[in-house]
């Protein structure tokens, strides 16, 4: 089925993305939030990160040494990949290679980590510096001007879902960086109030309707073929924070590729979040 065409809606997967209340006093929505236009019933309720407080033991001790190690983060080599394809100068000088270790994921797990370490701790030290890096990806994003953000060319995408070749921008794994990326930013918004990550995201879902409307069913099948991480997954979130259906039309069908078994060898960070196990289909 061709994508745009079928609305999906997870409803065992998301529902437990659909309600709860902000904490008080953090100035963002909470991470787990109640959509409007959502016809899916909570299934459990969770606790909020600002409402749980660890006390003495490994636990605590793991939360400070991540807490400290952030601290220390220097973004230019993060940033440099994104800088690099949107044409901006870096102050340092980064790997030019696109395997996946090389091309912007790293700085979406930086800045969900980020965004739950403040949310746990109310540190407003570590939301600045990841709130800096957001101002960053903005002006990378703002210089490409078509909403696109990532660590490598665009036309990696095109390449991979097979639309066109060349071995100069053949990317590793694409939109399994993207997924990481666009994850960091959703929590950036939902755990810090981040109203600049939100419309960086937004503005890339609009990026990836256009890129995935043009693939045709066989296209979107090879493309899915790579690994993908969890990037439907990030847009039926995005719709849960926003209410916007349209965030539900970047979610394809993606049953006649799940419903093989994971092969031997597969790892299950890669086969468990593209197989939410309960579907609501609307035409």
């Amino acid at each position: 089925m061709n994508l745009g065409k079928k609305l999906l809606i997870v409803s065992m997967a998301i529902a437990p993305l659909l309600h709860s209340e902000p904490a008080p006093d953090s100035g963002a929505v909470s991470r787990v939030i109640t959509s409007p236009t959502a016809n899916v019933s909570p299934a459990v309720e969770s606790f909020d990160l600002s409402e749980v407080l660890l006390l003495d033991g490994p636990f605590r001790q793991a939360q400070e040494l991540n807490h400290a190690l952030l601290l220390k983060t220097d973004l230019d080599p993060l940033l440099y990949p994104y800088r690099r394809e949107a044409g901006i100068p870096s102050p340092v000088k980064g790997s030019d290679e696109l395997e996946y270790v090389t091309t912007g994921h790293t700085l979406g797990h930086f800045l969900s980590a980020c965004a739950q370490t403040y949310r746990g701790t109310g540190d407003s030290e570590i939301k600045a510096l990841a709130d800096k890096a957001v101002g960053e990806l903005a002006a990378c994003q703002q210089r490409h001007g078509d909403g696109y953000i990532g660590g490598m060319p665009e036309q990696s995408f095109l390449e991979i879902e097979g639309v066109n070749k060349g071995l100069k921008v053949h990317a590793g794994v694409p939109w399994y960086c993207l997924h990481k990326l666009y994850a960091g930013l959703l929590d950036m918004y939902l755990l810090t109030g981040n109203i600049q990550a939100l419309d960086i995201l937004k503005k890339a879902a609009d990026w990836a309707e256009k890129n995935t409307s043009q693939l045709s069913e066989d296209q979107m099948q090879a493309m899915l073929r790579v690994e993908h991480g969890g990037i439907q997954e990030v847009f039926l979130n995005l719709y849960a924070a926003t209410g916007d259906k349209r965030y539900l039309r970047l979610v394809p069908d993606y049953d006649v590729y799940r419903a093989r078994a994971i092969p031997e060898g597969e790892g299950t960070k890669t086969a468990v979040p593209e197989r939410p196990e309960t579907r609501k289909t609307a035409a």
